[in-house]
């Protein structure tokens, strides 16, 4: 995948476009794999008693969140650094 230059910027650092590229793909990787758990915990859900099941639906919906979370903090982080950079950059 290219990033186009609006969304880094066309003055942006040497490595902002690798870097913000890790963050998404960690993103996708995240994303990718709590996508198989909830579809391993919804078919238990479909096929077995919901008691059983009750606990893992939680603690992954919980654990989901908080991934997802920590994902947009890394990704606005990311986003910051190369705006500063971008800034810096162009006042030079």
């Amino acid at each position: 995948m290219n990033l186009s230059p609006e969304l880094i910027g066309p003055d942006a650092a040497p490595g902002s476009e690798m870097r913000l590229r890790r963050e998404i793909d960690l993103i996708d990787q995240v994303a990718g794999y709590y996508r198989g758990q909830f579809g391993r915990v919804i078919d238990k859900l479909n096929h077995k008693a919901p008691d059983a099941s009750d606990l893992q639906c939680l603690r992954l919906c919980v654990e989901a969140v908080d991934m997802i979370l920590a994902s947009q903090r890394q990704l606005a982080q990311a986003v910051l650094q190369l705006n500063q950079r971008s800034t810096t950059l162009r006042a030079a």
